[in-house]
């Protein structure tokens, strides 16, 4: 067994736990950042690079409070990716700077009116259609069509600057348990290709999502191991609940770009369709979540596929995806509970003893 030391210790290599690393550096706190996959590998990837001002969960048709908790976001990451303020991303590659609203029917006069008032603080404006993006142009769409200032970022080059700057802080294992040997000391056990590894520190900050609830689960007790006769359990606040997806991706010769949301018929809370374009080597692929993908969660890949093809086919009739191939994703996000499993209003973080 080998022994090391630092102030903190984060747990996930995503989002969240690299920028954690880049600000607990910068406060000159010694930080390991322990990840058992590629960084990313969980939800950060499958968040199709979003950038949310809060619109998307405020269609609606009323500012709720999800949307205002983080309506001040886009503003915020533009600072960050201009190295106004650290963490500096400047390099990080934007796909897109707006984000399109678009209906194949009439939207409801509710929605409509949402839309064009202060309510969503000047962030979205009406489209002429001649104005707009190509995939947009075609004389088949005679919907309605808005511009939001939501932005996508492709999350690999994301990562990257996260991570270059703190490469020597990274380290690749599997995370065993959490125990206390003091008042203020912690000990994280950590499994390095087969060596085990003690880390040492004041804090650890669980940012693995759902690995949070299966680290606490391996936390280890002094019952259980008489080589920490002395320590006690520090254990981990689990999380409380997950929302699961069932995203798709479609390939296909010369598809357009796209980024936005489709919402047809009544205002919904949800949009029907949120689509975003990336590129997987030399080709284009569309990432489709919306409620698409939280309605799939207990069909089939092949099911969910056929649902993929009738949902493009009726928001986006002018297109053909006659020589499109599909893959479809399984992902879960972690969350605090809430009162009928509804997504949190806003940020989230507990202190359980030093175990963030």
């Amino acid at each position: 067994m080998m022994d090391i030391k630092a102030d903190c210790v984060i747990v996930g290599g995503g989002i969240a736990g690299l920028w954690l690393l880049n600000v607990l550096q910068a406060r000159g706190l010694q930080t390991v950042l322990v990840e058992r996959a590629a960084l990313g590998a969980g939800q950060t990837l499958a968040a199709q690079g979003l950038i949310h001002g809060g619109i998307k969960y405020a269609l609606g048709a009323t500012w709720n409070s999800s949307a205002a908790a983080i309506a001040a976001m886009p503003a915020r990451w533009r600072d960050h990716l201009t190295g106004a303020t650290t963490p500096d991303l400047r390099g990080t590659t934007v796909l897109s700077k707006q984000f399109q609203l678009w209906s194949n029917t009439s939207l409801s006069s509710r929605l409509s009116a949402f839309l064009a008032s202060r309510a969503v603080r000047g962030e979205v404006s009406r489209v002429n259609l001649t104005e707009a993006p190509p995939i947009f142009r075609d004389p088949a769409f005679c919907g309605d069509l808005y511009q939001l200032s939501d932005f996508v970022v492709d999350s690999p080059t994301l990562l990257q600057r996260l991570a270059d700057p703190w490469r020597d802080h990274l380290l690749h294992g599997e995370a065993l348990g959490i125990t206390r040997s003091s008042a203020t000391t912690h000990q994280l056990m950590v499994d390095v290709h087969g060596m085990t590894l003690r880390i040492d520190s004041a804090r650890i900050l669980l940012c693995a999502g759902a690995g949070n609830s299966e680290l606490g689960a391996a936390a280890i007790t002094p019952a259980e191991s008489s080589t920490h006769p002395s320590t006690h359990l520090a254990r981990p606040p689990a999380m409380g609940q997950r929302r699961p997806l069932h995203q798709v991706f479609v390939a296909a010769d010369n598809l357009p770009d796209l980024f936005g949301h489709c919402i047809t018929g009544i205002a919904r809370a949800e949009p029907r369709l949120t689509i975003t374009t990336h590129a997987a080597g030399t080709r284009r692929v569309w990432a489709i979540g919306g409620a698409l993908a939280s309605n799939g969660i207990d069909r089939t890949r092949e099911q969910q596929i056929v649902a993929a093809q009738r949902e493009l086919a009726e928001c986006l009739p002018w297109l053909n995806f006659t020589n499109a191939r599909y893959a479809t994703l399984h992902i879960d996000r972690a969350e605090p509970a809430t009162l009928l499993g509804a997504r949190p209003d806003t940020a989230f973080v507990a202190d359980h003893d030093g175990v963030l």
